[in-house]
C-alpha cells in the first residue's frame, strides 16, 4: 500500500499531538506555585520538543511513508518517556495535595472491600511471578504491534496506531495533574510487594525505582493502552495479533489490581479513556482511506 499522503497527514497529526502537550507540560513546570526540582531543565526541554514537533515535518520533506514512520516512532518515543519524568518532579511542585483518600473511598462505595486486600486470598507465588513478568512487558508492547504491521507493510496503520497511543499517554498524564494518587500498595498495604518464586520482587523494585512519577495512580495507563492495542490488533490484524495482545492485555489489565499497582477506579477510568481515545482518533482521521484489515 502506498498513500504517503494520507499517511503523513496522520503523521502530522502526532506532532501536533506532542507540540500541544508540551506546551502544556512546559507551562506548568514553568507557573508550578511550589518547588520543581529542576523546573529550568523542563522548560528547556519542553522548548525543544516543541520546535521538532513544528518542524519535523518539513525536516523530512517528501520522505517515503517508511521513514516518516519510523521518524515518529523513535521522536514519540522519546517524547513520551520524557513528559512522564518531567511530571514526576512538576506535579509535586504544582499540587498542593494527592487524592489515594478518595480513590479508596471510591473502591469501598463500589465494592464494600478494599479490592487490592481482597484480591490477596488469590495470592499464589507462581501467579505473582507471572502477572508482575506480564506487568513489566508494557512498554515493549506498542513496539510488538507496531513490529508486526511492519511485516505487512501497514506504514499508515502503524501511524494511526502510533496516533491513537500517543493521545493515550498525554491524555492519561492530564489525569496525573488532575487527580494526582499513589499507587494502593503504599497507603493500603505500607509498600510491601506481594511475594514471588524467583524475579517478582526484584523486578518490582526495579520498577519502582525507575518510576519517576509516583503520583501516576489515576487513570490506570496501563489499563487505557492495553484496551487501545487490543482494539487496534482486532481490527488490523485478528488472526496474527490479537490472540498474542487479548491474552497479555487481559493479564495486564488483572495485574494492575492484583499487584497493587491501581485502584479499581484507575482501571474504569483507564479503559473509559481508552475509548474516548479511540473514538476520537476515529474521528481525526476520518477524512483519509480506509484502515485495511489484515491477518
Amino acid at each position: 500500500m502506498n498513500d504517503m499522503g494520507g499517511t503523513r497527514a496522520i503523521l502530522r497529526k502526532i506532532d501536533r499531538t506532542i507540540l500541544a502537550s508540551w506546551i502544556l507540560w512546559a507551562l506548568l513546570a514553568l507557573g508550578a506555585p511550589g518547588e520543581v526540582r529542576g523546573r529550568w531543565v523542563w522548560v528547556i526541554a519542553g522548548v525543544v520538543i516543541v520546535v521538532i514537533a513544528a518542524r519535523l515535518d518539513t525536516w523530512l520533506g517528501q520522505t517515503d511513508e517508511r521513514r516518516g514512520v519510523v521518524a515518529r516512532v523513535i521522536f514519540t518515543s522519546l517524547a513520551i518517556v520524557t513528559a512522564f519524568t518531567a511530571l514526576g518532579f512538576v506535579i509535586p511542585g504544582a499540587r498542593s495535595r494527592t487524592y489515594e483518600t478518595e480513590l479508596i473511598a471510591i473502591d469501598r462505595w463500589l465494592f464494600g472491600v478494599d479490592p487490592t486486600v481482597w484480591f490477596e486470598r488469590l495470592a499464589h507465588p507462581a501467579l505473582t511471578e507471572l502477572l508482575q513478568l506480564v506487568y513489566s512487558t508494557f512498554y515493549f508492547l506498542p513496539f510488538l504491534l507496531g513490529a508486526i504491521l511492519w511485516r505487512s507493510g501497514q506504514w499508515r496503520e502503524m501511524a494511526i496506531v502510533l496516533l491513537a497511543v500517543t493521545l493515550g499517554f498525554y491524555l492519561s498524564y492530564v489525569g496525573y495533574v488532575l487527580v494526582p494518587a499513589r499507587s494502593p500498595v503504599y497507603p493500603i498495604h505500607g509498600g510491601e510487594s506481594l511475594p514471588g518464586l524467583w524475579v517478582a520482587e526484584s523486578v518490582w523494585h526495579t520498577l519502582s525505582r525507575l518510576e519517576a512519577n509516583k503520583l501516576d495512580a489515576f487513570p490506570s495507563g496501563h489499563t487505557e493502552i492495553m484496551v487501545i492495542l487490543m482494539v487496534y490488533a482486532w481490527r488490523l490484524s485478528r488472526r496474527q495479533a490479537f490472540p498474542i495482545f487479548a491474552v497479555i492485555g487481559s493479564l495486564m489489565i488483572f495485574s494492575t489490581i492484583y499487584l497493587r499497582y491501581h485502584y479499581v477506579i484507575d482501571v474504569i477510568a483507564g479503559a473509559a479513556l481508552a475509548f474516548a481515545v479511540l473514538w476520537l482518533t476515529d474521528r481525526w482521521v476520518a477524512r483519509s482511506p480506509s484502515i485495511s484489515r489484515r491477518a
